[in-house]
């Protein structure tokens, strides 16, 4: 698939306060057009939607101009076209089509001699989590603490060499985690949305017990995408443990009730 995006802005609508800003939003067309709209959060309380369709799709390439794509979000996606700003709709006309990136990530070295790889040269996702600029951030925060760990403040330091091998030692898992929890996002029903659906139901029965879904872990500010992985693995097995005890023994008595059912 490819995808555009569009701004959008909660406080322009009648009721602003209907909108949470901290959640995800998904909605498939309404009227046809055969394309998804993901809403990602900002920091400012805002939102960014981002339109997923097949290449050479009709709907889009007819929203050709800020009319028709008033248009096309007024009868695919009404419930959201009250908070997309007139200026989003012109610039959505003019977009040209984006390719989405393959899933991918440096495994072994994250620098060279005096050099040091950062961002997409390291780590690549699909952008509509918010995972690809914040990501980027993230690296960049790592290289400064190992940085200033290691006293670098000039690229002619004795420590630079130290400092970005600790940065790669320390930053590789995280750029794995990132990646391969990304990727289920992809997974369809089994691996995406029945693991955010149990991850609500049993982070809201013992939220001291588990976590909140993939996608707010992976977007927490003060946690590593390493540290979100390990306890996301955790919940899972705790998640498998108890359904298992729970229904085992139900599937056990069934077989029992069937056997005795069917014995003469």
């Amino acid at each position: 698939r490819v995808y555009k995006t569009v701004p959008l802005d909660y406080d322009i609508c009648g009721n602003p306060g209907e909108w949470k800003r901290d959640l995800n939003f998904s909605a498939n067309s309404q009227g046809g057009a055969d394309v998804t709209l993901e809403v990602l959060p900002t920091m400012e309380g805002k939102g960014v939607g981002v339109t997923l369709y097949k290449p050479d799709n009709e709907a889009i390439k007819g929203a050709d101009t800020a009319e028709k794509a008033k248009e096309l979000f007024k009868t695919n996606f009404p419930q959201f076209y009250d908070v997309v700003p007139e200026r989003s709709f012109t610039d959505f006309a003019s977009q040209r089509d984006q390719k989405l990136p393959l899933f991918q990530y440096a495994k072994n070295a994250l620098h060279g001699p005096k050099t040091v790889c950062v961002g997409d040269s390291i780590h690549t996702v699909k952008p509509y989590f918010g995972l690809g600029v914040n990501s980027a951030f993230e690296d960049v925060g790592v290289l400064k603490a190992c940085l200033e760990a290691h006293h670098v403040d000039n690229p002619g330091d004795d420590g630079l060499d130290k400092a970005l091998a600790a940065f790669t030692e320390g930053h590789k898992r995280n750029v794995e985690t990132l990646v391969k929890m990304s990727r289920t996002f992809d997974g369809g029903f089994l691996f995406f949305v029945l693991p955010i659906i149990l991850d609500s139901i049993f982070h809201k029965l013992l939220p001291q017990v588990f976590s909140t879904n993939c996608i707010r872990m992976l977007q927490k500010h003060n946690m590593s995408f390493a540290e979100a992985g390990q306890i996301k693995r955790r919940d899972r097995a705790l998640q498998v443990s108890i359904i298992a005890m729970v229904f085992l023994p139900c599937f056990a008595l069934l077989l029992r009730v069937l056997r005795w059912l069917v014995t003469p």
